[in-house]
């Protein structure tokens, strides 16, 4: 009998080097590692390509070898990535309710207007969360719905890199034959990883020193709510 669920595949794309893990998820909800592949990276500086041919020949090497480790195709990728580029900002949304109580599609409905605000016109969005809900001016409700008011708030935080920047990595992965399930910052990654439930609910930092860039990442109340990446590692 196959137990085999899910699989998923990972990468994590460095100045140093690009790390590339395959796992499966069986029937049991028990997920093992069956492929895991560790390249030099070439042709990405702070997480930037700088090179497409040597950034395609590192990534899809990273690929093959864990490919060859798992016996399994990848046909999707969760990439990972950590740049000076990469950029988070605040934005505060509106809407009226509709029928008095809060529904997920008014939270939706207020995602979508930032999703549209003309600042992101030229840029991507890689990762948008909600870090405050606020009805009718009271602040600090922790989850709205099923709630009643008239006016909801909603402070977001938008983890976004540069249009083409996005169509770069996008184009050498595509390339590869491999479809891109999403991008995700990997400071915000990191955190939900490494940080306990305590910490996340009373306030945390972390620090993610990598070859070329060193980023900060905080966490509060179970939310991602700020991040830098400086152009220095070590």
């Amino acid at each position: 009998m196959n137990n085999r669920k899910n699989l998923l595949a990972v990468m994590d794309i460095g100045s140093s080097k690009v790390n590339c893990l395959q796992c499966i998820t069986d029937n049991n909800d028990i997920t093992k590692v069956i492929g895991l592949s560790t390249i030099a990276s070439k042709g990405i500086i702070s997480g930037v390509i700088t090179d497409f041919n040597l950034a395609y020949d590192s990534i899809s090497k990273a690929l093959r070898e864990c490919e060859k480790q798992s016996n399994e195709n990848i046909g999707e990728l969760t990439i990972s990535i950590s740049s000076h580029k990469c950029f988070t900002k605040t934005i505060r949304a509106k809407a009226q309710v509709k029928d008095e109580i809060i529904t997920a599609q008014d939270i939706k409905l207020t995602m979508d207007t930032v999703l549209k605000d003309s600042y992101f016109f030229d840029k991507k969005i890689i990762n948008i969360s909600p870090t405050d809900y606020i009805i009718d001016d009271a602040s600090g409700i922790i989850n709205p719905i099923n709630m009643y008011g008239n006016k909801l708030e909603i402070d977001f935080l938008a983890t976004y890199i540069g249009i083409n920047q996005y169509k770069n990595y996008a184009q050498t992965i595509t390339k590869c034959n491999v479809d891109i399930h999403r991008i995700v910052f990997s400071n915000n990654a990191a955190g939900f990883a490494v940080l306990n439930e305590n910490e996340l609910e009373l306030g945390s930092i972390v620090v993610d020193i990598g070859a070329r860039t060193t980023s900060i990442g905080m966490f509060i109340k179970n939310n991602f709510i700020f991040s830098n990446v400086l152009a220095f590692g070590g």
